[in-house]
């Protein structure tokens, strides 16, 4: 894939979508309060820090303080005692501040103390420093104590006159816990030191950085924009993380290495949620393994996915909620809870609830591993569901999801409310709706199967609704069996309960139906399609509702069967839809030869063409080849097939917010040719189609003038910024390879996966 493919795939969340963030205004940055910690009193080294001005010696001074001293000695300032930690000192008087021993000191451990009441200390033109030994630095609490790069918010648009360009504080390489403090207003918007636009509240560099009863709110970075955690252990213990920004991702925190979030600890909140122009709201997890537990992640946005936490590599979510009460969601394209592109998601006794996506996973979006465990719950009681176009509750796009001994409930989406599945889910021990609590969806209210294998065990789909059809189940993909459910109860579901929407027969034995005479008869939910349901139970399990076959009149003692349901209704032929998101084409029935699925297309942005064309080319375009059960290309149809395109509200306002003006062409004998290209009601998401004879390359234009011009498409590329010194793990302090063209790779494989 070509960098321009990439360029384009970030430009649109950080050109159409973040503008829009942006002019509509980011969240206000409210101080909260948090509980109060004391930290060690005894055996350390004590320095109160009383002065409330800093005065740091001049960034062009010659030669440079080693402690960044303050310049008036008289007056013992944070900076100047944190220049004392740094060299060691530990006694007598240095620039106003005395050494005073607790105790009996095992090592260089010290306290500062900041003055009780109201306390703001206001950095005057660089970041906090400390490089060695261990620090506690403690604040009377954080509405009370404030230590701020600059007094202006630099969150609020423009931004204003006066805002930093350094951040607040850097660890490299010491073990340092921050009590009952505010950090805010720092912003690295490529000049701060070392990393120029990581971490505009906090740096932990090689060091241990714990955040204690204390709040980080109104930063501002390209990448964490309240912490970035490059290397070593960043821990957020009952503190809040809030109302920070970051232009690309982990508007709360980036994580590289560790991450722990513990003990009451809220990233974002009510009003103050974080917000990334491109990944993890709330988290990025980038390259380690992050531990949210007991803890609320809420109220967070990112621009493209994960407006909770995106994890790339270890989540653990326990004991925790992600979102909460209407209102308080995570908000994101895919994924507005989590989004879990690598690695493995574990979602252990918490709740995901009232997140929103526009397009799949309202709660969680999986490309990878993810597990719902130990009595977690998506979605919750009425008016707690999460939202989404496809799968409201959960969508598993690629990879396993599990869900085990866990509920999925009262989510809503077009296609599955519940979950949609893409590739392998596992349901057991678990409930999916519920009375008062049933998922909602157009088709598939409960579970929507588009194109993997979904296998339900030991487990009740209750209640679940879909105004057209599969109010607990719908299957779309033609493989015998790629939907199972036995063992289960399946209850008081509307519309056909189950629909198998394509020929091949699904698997549902050994069930309960809601009456002892089986699906389809009066009392119990229906199933629609070639189903085998053989072998139904006569009496309810799982504690679901229903009653059982009577003892007596027809019982197991005497010879009476119970009736048979009548033959269940075979659809007629159906359509087939080949989906390349954002690409689709549709085959109606006897056009061609029965296709495989499988790997049949190639879609990209910002592809460069062959060749100019007359109209505006708007960065998408699709190469197309349907294979037969032989593995041979089908070239010859006995009808028109249609090819269709499913726009988002960016590409729309592209064409001035009328679709009539989108324009498909194809390229056929060397040269661009147009179709005959109208909105189309009939899908089920809104996009244009046109009839074509034959699959080839195809790409989408605006019907309003000249093509796009090349080198500007490029020139997008010189707008992201990246991290360029992201250290290597276990490289010594000093010794920073340049790690971009990993990056570089990496967002690249990311950008081919997601088209």
């Amino acid at each position: 894939m070509s960098g321009n493919t990439f360029a384009h795939t970030l430009t649109r969340g950080l050109g159409l979508l973040v503008m829009a963030a942006l002019l509509a205004g980011w969240a206000t940055s409210a101080v909260q309060a948090g509980p109060t910690y004391q930290p060690p009193t005894n055996n350390v080294y004590v320095i109160h820090a009383g002065a409330y001005v800093d005065i740091n010696t001049p960034i062009g001074a010659s030669p440079l303080a080693a402690d960044d001293a303050d310049s008036d000695a008289a007056n013992c300032t944070l900076r100047d005692a944190l220049g004392i930690v740094n060299a060691g000192t530990t006694g007598g008087t240095v620039n106003g501040c005395t050494i005073t021993t607790v105790g009996a000191p095992a090592a260089n451990i010290y306290r500062i103390n900041l003055p009780t009441g109201g306390y703001t200390y206001t950095l005057n033109g660089r970041e906090l420093l400390t490089s060695a030994n261990t620090v506690y630095i403690v604040g009377d609490t954080a509405a009370n104590t404030i230590i701020q790069a600059s007094s202006v918010d630099p969150t609020q648009p423009g931004p204003p006159p006066g805002v930093a360009t350094y951040r607040v504080l850097r660890n490299s390489g010491a073990t340092v816990e921050i009590s009952n403090v505010t950090i805010r207003h720092g912003r690295c918007a490529g000049a701060c030191a070392l990393d120029p636009v990581s971490g505009g509240g906090i740096l932990n560099w090689w060091g241990t950085t714990t955040v204690d009863g204390s709040t980080v709110n109104a930063n501002q970075a390209d990448y964490g924009g309240g912490i970035f955690n490059a290397q070593g252990t960043t821990t957020v213990d009952g503190s809040t993380v809030s109302a920070n920004t970051a232009r690309l991702g982990g508007g709360g925190i980036w994580n590289w290495v560790t991450l722990n979030v513990v003990n009451g600890s809220t990233i974002g909140g009510a009003g103050a949620g974080n917000q990334a122009g491109w990944n993890g709201g709330g988290i990025c997890n980038w390259g380690g393994t992050t531990t949210v537990d007991g803890s609320t992640v809420s109220a967070n946005t990112a621009t493209n996915n994960g407006g909770g936490i995106w994890n790339q590599v270890t989540l653990s979510v326990q004991n925790s909620t992600i979102g909460g009460a209407a209102g308080a969601g995570n908000q994101a394209w895919d994924g507005g809870g989590i989004f879990s592109w690598g690695g493995t998601t574990t979602v252990d006794g918490s709740t995901v609830s009232a997140n929103a996506a526009t397009g799949g996973g309202g709660g969680i979006c999986n490309w990878a591993t993810l597990n719902v465990v130990n009595g977690s719950t998506i979605g919750g009681a009425a008016g707690a569901g999460n939202q989404a176009v496809e799968g409201g509750g959960l969508c598993n796009w690629g990879g396993t999801t599990t869900v085990d001994g866990s509920t999925v409930s009262a989510n809503t989406a077009t296609s599955g409310g519940g979950i949609s599945n893409h590739a392998t889910l596992n349901v057991q021990n678990s409930t999916i709706g519920g009375a008062g609590a049933g998922n909602q969806a157009v088709d598939g209210g409960g579970i929507f199967n588009r194109s993997g294998t979904t296998t339900v065990t030991g487990s009740r789909i209750l209640y679940n609704t879909a105004t057209t059809d599969g109010g607990a189940l719908y299957n779309d993909r033609d493989i015998a069996g790629a939907t199972s459910v036995t063992n289960s109860c399946i209850v008081g579901n509307s519309a056909t309960s189950f629909l198998n929407n394509q020929p091949a027969q699904q698997t549902a034995t050994g069930n309960w139906w809601g009456a002892w005479t089986g699906p389809n008869t009066p009392g119990a939910d229906t199933v629609g399609g070639n189903v085998d349901t053989s072998g139904f139970l006569t009496a309810p399990i799982l504690g679901c509702p229903g009653t059982a076959r009577p003892s007596g009149g027809g019982g197991d003692d005497d010879d009476e069967e119970p009736p048979p349901p009548p033959p269940t209704p075979i659809p007629p032929p159906q359509a087939r839809e080949f989906n390349c998101w954002p690409w689709l084409v549709v085959v109606p029935p006897g056009a061609a030869p029965k296709a495989v699925p499988g790997e049949w297309c190639q879609a990209s942005l910002g592809q460069p063409l062959p060749a100019a064309s007359t109209f505006r080319y708007l960065g998408h375009s699709t190469e197309v080849t349907i294979r037969d059960a032989a593995g041979a290309a089908i070239t010859q149809f006995a009808q028109p097939i249609k090819v269709c395109f499913h726009y988002t509200q960016p590409e729309l306002d592209a064409v001035g917010g009328d679709p009539a003006d989108f324009l498909l062409q194809v390229w056929r004998d060397g040269k661009w040719d147009a179709l005959d290209t109208r909105p189309d009601g009939s899908l089920r998401y809104r996009g244009v189609c046109a009839p074509v004879d034959h699959l080839t390359l195809f790409a989408l234009f605006a019907r309003d003038g000249a093509a796009l011009d090349a080198s500007a498409a490029a020139a997008s590329d010189s707008e992201l910024v990246f991290p360029t010194h992201l250290p290597e793990t276990g490289a010594p302090p000093g010794g920073w390879p340049l790690v971009v063209v990993g990056l570089w790779l990496v967002l690249a494989g990311y950008a081919a996966r997601r088209s």
